[in-house]
C-alpha cells in the first residue's frame, strides 16, 4: 500500500508545510525587528552596526549587547611631533 494515496497523509503533509512557511515569515519578521530595536537602543555612533551584527549575527541577543554599549569617547585632536602636550604650535 502506497501512504501517499492515502488522502489523509497527504492533507497531513500539506499543513505541515503551510504551517512551516508561515512559522518561517513570522521568525523572519520577528528576527528583522528585533534588529531594528538595537538600532534604536543602540549608542547613536554605532547605531547602523549594532543593526547588522544583530541582523546577521546576534539574533535577540543584539538587543541586550545594544543597550550594555557605551557611546565612544570624542576623538582628540592629534598632537604634532615634536610638540609636548600643553604646548601650542606657533603660527
Amino acid at each position: 500500500m502506497d501512504h501517499h494515496s492515502d488522502p489523509s497523509v497527504d492533507q497531513l503533509i500539506a499543513v505541515i508545510q503551510g504551517s512551516f512557511l508561515l512559522f518561517a515569515a513570522v521568525f523572519l519578521v520577528v528576527w528583522l525587528l528585533v534588529a531594528l530595536l538595537a538600532c534604536a537602543v543602540a549608542p547613536d555612533d554605532r547605531a547602523w552596526s549594532f543593526f547588522w551584527c544583530t541582523l546577521l549575527l546576534l539574533g535577540p541577543l543584539g538587543v541586550a549587547v545594544a543597550l550594555l554599549a557605551q557611546p565612544r569617547p570624542p576623538e582628540r585632536p592629534k598632537v604634532r611631533e615634536g610638540l609636548r602636550q600643553g604646548e601650542l604650535l606657533a603660527d
